[in-house]
């Protein structure tokens, strides 16, 4: 049997529906049996699918670098302290949060005690 092409030629559709050619109903195209203008098709296809990724990684790209300079100008802390490291080993200490009734001095070493465990630097303390 010849391999099955389409009688007509697709007609160009917007990139959001290109769902009905994709349906069971028609035939799988190969490379070898396309059409002149079903590989126009593709190609509009294809560049509208091309347009709206950049489209889209422009997108991401400044939702990034918005969110870097807010958190940064908002952020009380020093640049050594904001790009300091955090080892692959480091788990927060299990202290609960001062509440204000006992000794905040008693607090503080306990917890300066426990992040010696880590890395004893004031930069990763904070």
């Amino acid at each position: 049997d010849p391999p099955k092409t389409r009688s007509e030629p697709p007609s160009i559709v917007p990139e959001k529906s290109i769902a009905p050619y994709l349906e069971e109903e028609h035939t799988p195209w190969e490379p070898d049996t396309l059409s002149l203008d079903s590989t126009d098709w593709l190609r509009v296809q294809l560049r509208c699918v091309n347009k709206r990724l950049d489209e889209v990684q422009k997108e991401v790209t400044k939702s990034k670098e918005e969110a870097g300079e807010n958190s940064k100008h908002r952020s009380p802390f020093a640049p050594e302290i904001q790009d300091k490291l955090i080892p692959t080993s480091f788990r927060l200490p299990a202290l609960e949060s001062y509440d204000g009734s006992l000794d905040p001095t008693k607090h503080v070493t306990t917890f300066r005690a426990q992040m010696a465990l880590y890395d004893s630097s004031d930069v990763l303390m904070c």
